[in-house]
């Protein structure tokens, strides 16, 4: 059984285009009775937008996702859900925004990120003010892994905050990665020979596009007919060979951009996992990252593409000159990227590493454990 936040049998939602090639995988796997969104519905809903109410639409949309009473309530609809399927032998529950424990089947909790790094590394999106309800809030979430049968992050960089900040046991953790959302991969194709850099990214500053758009500046200088596009809400950018473009979900506009591209550039200042990064890589595209969180363990620097420190606008600038300089390097990088999708990160390559583990779970036997 199936439990996250998020429709995914609706195709105009983001968890469809997010976590239904991931359930459609496991179910090609295993027998998937169902995928239970756990969402506030009706007069929750209500409530909760009432409760979590901020000046910023940003924070809103954040402290609506991220607070004590939401977390609770959805709590409350994910024990109800194992309750309408008392056959599950297993649950999997995506993301640690609500806690699934006391239904009678052992959980595996699959997460991209935890509340203690975003407390360190990612004050864009935290609504919870230091005081009571950060520290209830970081309790609660302790209690979801410590009582799941196992916890899956997708990356080495989350399980190690598991280990070190919630003290979860080594063995009850496993790196099981993540992967592209796409359907099918689109078919393999040279890259553009245009000096173009892409950007995609709603929260500007999070993603880097600040020092993304500085150094470009620069590197133009030394390449003056290359371009940059950011994909982005902000408003306000421009300069010579920038062009700003609204973001779209038309997954046709966006597979365009990414064929007009011969760079993917996303310097985040803090990334949970990488999405983009890994939708750039299947269109072949050489990705310019920044070497923090997750963004190591998929762009191979040097090989896929290039990291540089973080906010290090210096080293931003000399790697899109070596980039845009350079299109054989940009083929050679951007092939390996695909190859290394192909390889690693389709939702079929993550099912292979999740169905085993969810197996192990369920031979464990029914029953929360201490928390």
């Amino acid at each position: 059984l199936g439990l996250l936040v998020g429709n995914i049998h609706d195709r105009s939602s983001g968890a469809w285009v997010k976590y239904s090639r991931m359930f459609a995988e496991i179910a090609a796997r295993c027998e998937l009775l169902d995928v239970c969104d756990v969402e506030l519905r009706g007069v929750d809903r209500y409530q909760n937008a009432i409760r979590s109410l901020r000046l910023s639409r940003r924070r809103w949309r954040e402290a609506f996702r991220k607070n004590i009473w939401a977390f609770e309530r959805r709590s409350r609809l994910a024990r109800q859900a194992v309750g309408r399927h008392p056959e599950a032998d297993v649950v999997l529950q995506h993301g640690a925004i609500f806690h699934a424990h006391g239904a009678g089947a052992p959980v595996v909790l699959y997460c991209d990120f935890t509340y203690r790094l975003a407390q360190r590394e990612d004050h864009w999106r935290n609504p919870l003010a230091a005081g009571a309800a950060s520290e209830r809030w970081d309790e609660l979430e302790r209690q979801a892994y410590h009582a799941a049968a196992l916890v899956l992050p997708r990356s080495e960089h989350t399980r190690r905050s598991l280990l070190e900040d919630y003290a979860v046991p080594a063995e009850r953790t496993a790196v099981v990665g993540g992967g592209v959302n796409f359907e099918r991969l689109p078919p393999a194709a040279p890259i553009a020979a245009e000096p173009r850099v892409l950007f995609i990214g709603r929260d500007f500053e999070r993603k880097g596009g600040d020092l993304l758009v500085a150094a470009f500046a620069r590197a133009r200088e030394r390449v003056p007919e290359a371009e940059l596009w950011l994909v982005t809400d902000e408003t306000g950018i421009g300069g010579p060979g920038i062009r700003r473009i609204p973001p779209t979900y038309d997954r046709d506009v966006i597979a365009a951009l990414y064929r007009s591209a011969s760079v993917f550039a996303m310097p985040s200042r803090c990334e949970t996992w990488g999405d983009v990064l890994l939708e750039a890589m299947a269109y072949g595209l050489p990705c310019l990252g920044a070497a923090v969180d997750a963004m190591p363990e998929i762009v191979q620097h040097g090989q896929t593409g290039l990291l540089a420190p973080r906010d290090d606008v210096g080293a931003l600038v000399d790697a899109l000159t070596t980039l845009l300089t350079d299109a054989e390097l940009r083929q050679r990088m951007g092939a390996a990227g695909r190859q290394r999708v192909e390889s690693t990160f389709t939702w079929g390559h993550v099912a292979d590493r999740i169905v085993p583990l969810l197996a192990r779970a369920a031979a464990s036997g029914p029953g929360d454990r201490p928390v």
